[in-house]
């Protein structure tokens, strides 16, 4: 017998809802499983990729309480790159900033993708400490030259790190992170995080690759291209609204509304549904998303929102924005559930527009 909500403890409702998210994570791993096949082609398949982003929530349960639609994107990626995300292996890492997850190439992702190249025999990176000889001759014939102390103090500052490629031709390619280059990458990106607080080396190091890889080696073909933007006018879909509800219907809402209609017309007299689902009388709530969002979770989502992306957006801009969508005289307290996540999505879709720095994951480094 289930335990009454009333009788749960702070940590065990926050364990049950880690729960709930993960069982519709895994339900939505499931009915994507197509499009991770194809992103992944042969690297991996798509039960084994599945089974590592389950892990990674499992093992982190602040990655469990991100919303769905980051960590989906941020798995998609990571399959489309075909890195393993949160192994030891260090290729790729799906990262909570907030109720958002965040995909970060890890130092052996960028080697990994230098390699699939075909171009390079050879890549590495390394940090330089006072003390150590280091001579850099860039220019049309490059050459490093550093001689590592192995016993250096464990409190030598660090003064810069570089990285190369030894091509299949035998001709090395060097790129050198001077000391303000990289204060400037930890300046602009989230870099008070453990990675550099604990091991500021090996961050380094992984931006001098990064830089390197991604600027001199072909890998921009492994990035999935945005769909370019058309220039031509395009009149607006026409809306549709719920008769029964009042509600507008997205294409996610009728999808999702067409969905659960056909399983529950499928369903045997036992009142099993083709999904394996018992049906059941819907309750007050289930005819809205699974994930309830009340007046105060819209809030705390919104605050998190704005400080992931550094930008704001006041109560008086979210009454504008719902009386643009849904009328003059609808409120936040009059929407539904699945309403206020559109809110939500609306919002989150204004920040990326502004182009706000996101993470370290940018072009010009």
């Amino acid at each position: 017998m289930n335990q009454p909500n009333w009788s749960m403890t702070a940590q065990q409702t926050e364990q049950q809802q880690n729960n709930n998210s993960l069982v519709q994570l895994n339900n939505l791993f499931e009915l994507r499983k197509p499009e991770f096949a194809t992103a992944l082609k042969d690297i991996m398949t798509p039960d084994y990729f599945r089974r590592l982003v389950m892990t990674a929530m499992t093992s982190n349960p602040k990655l469990a309480r991100c919303s769905q639609a980051s960590i989906y994107e941020s798995a998609l990626t990571s399959a489309q790159l075909g890195l393993e995300p949160n192994t030891p292996l260090g290729e790729a890492y799906l990262i909570p900033y907030g109720n958002k997850c965040s995909f970060q190439i890890g130092r052996n992702g960028w080697i990994k993708l230098a390699y699939r190249t075909g171009l390079v025999k050879y890549v590495n990176a390394l940090p330089v400490y006072e003390g150590e000889e280091f001579v850099w001759q860039p220019g049309n014939d490059p050459e490093v030259i550093h001689k590592p102390d192995v016993n250096i103090d464990a409190k030598a500052e660090l003064i810069t790190a570089y990285a190369w490629v030894v091509l299949n031709d035998g001709t090395r390619v060097y790129e050198v992170l001077r000391k303000r280059d990289w204060q400037k990458i930890r300046a602009a990106t989230k870099g008070n995080g453990p990675g550099w607080k604990e091991y500021p080396e090996r961050m380094i190091c992984r931006s001098a690759l990064k830089r390197l890889i991604r600027t001199r080696l072909p890998v921009n073909e492994f990035f999935v291209q945005q769909e370019p933007v058309p220039t031509v006018e395009t009149k607006p879909e026409p809306v549709e609204i719920d008769e029964s509800t009042g509600e507008i219907l997205t294409p996610q809402a009728k999808f999702d509304a067409m969905l659960e209609a056909e399983l529950v017309s499928q369903a045997d007299d036992k009142g099993v549904r083709q999904d394996g689902a018992e049906q059941k009388t819907p309750a007050r709530d289930d005819a809205e998303s699974n994930i309830k969002l009340t007046a105060e979770q819209f809030w705390n989502e919104l605050k998190a929102l704005c400080e992931f992306w550094k930008q704001s957006f006041d109560k008086d801009q979210v009454k504008h924005l719902i009386k643009q969508q849904y009328g003059e005289n609808v409120t936040l307290s009059k929407l539904n559930t699945n309403s206020r996540h559109e809110v939500l999505n609306t919002i989150e879709r204004m920040f990326k527009e502004n182009q706000l720095l996101m993470e370290e994951d940018n072009v010009s480094y």
